[in-house]
């Protein structure tokens, strides 16, 4: 069905004398929709960026050979679950970084949850406040809120700079937890790196002493000699998975990601005026109907 221009003029004259009708609710609407969007984008607390930069270190590359100098001997160390010169990977370290284990750690060690939770709980007693509509916030409800809403971790594949991101409502804090995450996560891949090359040795100390065949003993020892050299490397170097290129610095007060103030105070009124057009045309409707039921009443009486 074709609509005429006649009838969609008249349906847009319906709709302007409906405005005009209702212009004092429209303006009262659209004000308190505004002042709505105007508390909410100066009263809402602010939070703010700090984000870390990080490249992959190019710790434990000396190990990279150790796989080829044993031929099938490095199927039996992957056997026993020794790694042979992947334990810097970057991927291994930012699946890491965003796990619970983890995250639980540094919420547990850093005592975050009254941080993170701060509206239930009361500093007085040292204990959560009594509430009929939640229960106490537990680890896991700790991890999900730091891990969807404070951290995130971005790798650009081109460049493999990593950058992890933490938004947070004191700007200070925010940027130690930035730095104070990456320092946390070197130690644990250097701990676990020591770890990993302490149990290779010994399995290739143990095979040097079994085999007896001369061209296998100089492989094993020179895998033995390497895997030596990487564990000093690890104990030595700090900066064991990611080096720091940029560390978190405190974002300025007025430098903010949430709210945006300019869209709460320009989407308040907008907002205001399409549920005043809603209203509108929903008691245009209830008079309507309620007339000719009347109409439709009085007509049956007569």
């Amino acid at each position: 069905m074709i609509v005429s221009s006649a009838e969609t003029r008249r349906d847009l004259d319906k709709f302007l004398d409906l405005m005009i009708q209702g212009r004092g609710l429209i303006v009262a609407i659209v004000l308190i929709f505004a002042v709505a969007g105007a508390a909410l984008a100066f009263l809402m607390r602010p939070i703010y960026r700090a984000s870390v930069v990080l490249y992959p270190a190019e710790s434990g590359n000396s190990a990279n050979g150790i796989t080829s100098m044993l031929g099938d001997l490095g199927g039996l160390a992957s056997l026993a679950g020794v790694k042979l010169g992947a334990n810097s990977g970057s991927t291994e370290a930012i699946a890491l970084l965003q796990s619970r284990q983890f995250t639980d750690a540094f919420i547990a060690d850093e005592g975050l949850m009254p941080k993170l939770y701060s509206s239930r709980w009361d500093i007085e007693r040292h204990a959560w406040r009594p509430s009929l509509w939640f229960d106490p916030p537990t680890a896991y409800d700790a991890y999900r809120r730091f891990d969807e809403k404070i951290r995130s971790v971005s790798e650009d594949k081109k460049t493999s700079l990593v950058t992890l991101t933490i938004d947070w409502s004191d700007a200070t804090e925010g940027a130690r937890w930035a730095n104070l995450l990456v320092a946390r996560l070197n130690e644990t891949m250097q701990r676990r790196a020591i770890s990993e090359a302490d149990a290779t040795i010994a399995l290739l100390d143990t095979e040097l002493q079994a085999n007896i065949a001369a061209p296998l003993q100089q492989a094993i020892g020179h895998a033995l000699e390497a895997q030596i050299k990487n564990r000093a490397l690890a104990r030595v170097q700090p900066d064991y998975v990611f080096r720091v290129v940029d560390p978190a610095q405190p974002s300025d007060r007025k430098k903010f990601v949430r709210p945006q103030r300019a869209l709460y105070l320009i989407s308040g009124p907008i907002v205001g005026f399409i549920f005043a057009i809603f209203v509108l045309a929903i008691r245009n409707f209830i008079n309507r109907y309620s007339m000719e039921r009347r109409a439709s009443v009085n007509h049956s009486e007569s």
